[in-house]
């Protein structure tokens, strides 16, 4: 007698390959979509932490001019800014005001950022890029923005982004990373914790971002309070 409830044998796999060939037209993993929280699916607007701001500045050397992934109410507190309606893809970031610019985009269009700095920065090579997206290295636009970087960061533990309120929202299930572009470590003022290493012969610091406070909510020593440490 054939078991209620039964599915046929190959099914779910099937219908997982149509999931992953419809999200990875979007630069996601099926699996690394499955992992992420509700709200994060439901809403691209998280905001970066103060703290993870002030670790990219202190790394670009000088503050950030230009926030192309921002809102009308310009949190981060940059002197150029665009909006979804602006739309930041679309409007030049080469300008005579910008030289560092910073960008937390919308996961879902991840892709088109990361080619959208690639081209600024190879139009101006005075033009420092920075940005933070989901540690998913075995995606192709992953393996693409190495490719073009001059840092990669990885962020310890979890960012803890915050909701258009300013409120902390959950923790996202996934690790993240925080890549430069352009000659960002060649004009910045502190001593970098990081190490350089050659992929395929080019140079690129790597290193890791450690957040202001330990696992247990313990300010960190005075070593660490800049948030950067070495690998």
């Amino acid at each position: 007698m054939k078991k209620k409830g039964r599915r046929k044998k190959g099914t779910g796999m099937a219908l997982y390959k149509i999931v992953e060939r419809l999200w990875s037209d979007r630069g996601l993993a099926v699996r690394d979509v499955l992992g992420m929280n509700a709200a994060t699916r439901q809403d691209q607007d998280w905001r970066t932490p103060p703290w993870l701001f002030e670790v990219v500045e202190r790394l670009a050397g000088g503050k950030i001019d230009l926030d192309p992934c921002s809102d009308e109410h310009n949190p981060l507190g940059v002197a150029v800014f665009y909006t979804a309606k602006e739309d930041g893809l679309a409007q030049p970031w080469s300008r005579p005001d910008v030289t560092r610019v910073y960008i937390n985009p919308p996961y879902k269009q991840v892709t088109a950022w990361i080619e959208k700095a690639i081209r600024e920065v190879e139009a101006n090579e005075d033009l420092v890029v920075y940005f933070l997206v989901p540690a998913f290295t075995d995606q192709p636009w992953y393996e693409r923005a190495l490719a073009w970087a001059t840092e990669e960061w990885s962020v310890k533990g979890r960012v803890r982004f915050l909701r258009p309120d300013g409120s902390p929202a959950t923790s996202p299930r996934f690790p993240s990373t925080l890549f430069g572009f352009g000659h960002t470590f060649g004009g910045t003022t502190i001593p970098l914790p990081g190490e350089c290493v050659k992929i395929k012969g080019r140079a690129i610091l790597r290193g890791v971002i450690y957040p202001p406070h330990g696992a247990r909510g313990k300010r960190r020593t005075a070593d660490w309070t800049s948030g950067v440490g070495r690998r």
